[in-house]
């Protein structure tokens, strides 16, 4: 396998950080040279300049991302992903936190794809709204956890109750025996 060019190396490398944990810029180089099956060879090749070339293409990548404020560097040699990273990857519905640098990530079962296009159609104008059609999915039990109350949704998307009622309404369920074929469609997309 070749060396691969920046462009090929942004989302890998975001990808790398999606955990929202904090790397040094050697660990991402090990991880992307795992994850590409590069050669000690590949890694070794040097440039005109005399530095070798994957690890000029992996500081250029993320020099890249911190430009676009999809990643952050929180000390001299680390990055770590933004609130706008995870969203590029579309990694759920990101709640900003106190601060600009933290987050809180509110992750729905199901994907971007034909089956989200089918159900924010069902569910009507609200669905256009991302922070509206997270607080859906976690209302209609679309989520890892199951089905959440209104309170629960509030206090993990920080939105006040009141503004999820009208969500809740046409999209709340009290069991998952009330859609057992949409429950078995998400749990086998």
């Amino acid at each position: 396998m070749s060396i691969p060019a920046i462009d090929d190396l942004t989302t890998p490398l975001l990808e790398e950080l999606a955990d929202g944990a904090e790397r040094s810029t050697r660990a991402l180089k090990e991880r992307l040279a795992l994850r590409f099956g590069l050669s000690g060879a590949e890694l070794a090749r040097r440039g005109p300049d005399g530095g070798t070339v994957f690890d000029d293409r992996v500081m250029r990548a993320r020099a890249w991302l911190r430009r676009h404020r999809l990643i952050d560097y929180p000390l001299r040699g680390h990055a770590r992903i933004t609130a706008a990273g995870l969203e590029r990857l579309g990694i759920g519905h990101v709640t900003p936190g106190p601060d600009e640098s933290s987050f809180t990530l509110v992750t729905p079962l199901i994907g971007a794809g034909p089956l989200e296009s089918e159900l924010r159609a069902l569910t009507g104008s609200a669905a256009h709204d991302e922070a509206d059609w997270a607080a859906i999915c976690l209302l209609a039990g679309w989520g890892p956890e199951g089905i959440l109350s209104c309170s629960e949704v509030a206090e993990r998307i920080s939105r006040p109750v009141e503004e999820l009622r009208p969500l809740a309404g046409p999209h709340a369920r009290e069991g998952a025996a009330e859609g057992p074929i949409l429950d078995a469609v998400l749990a086998f997309a």
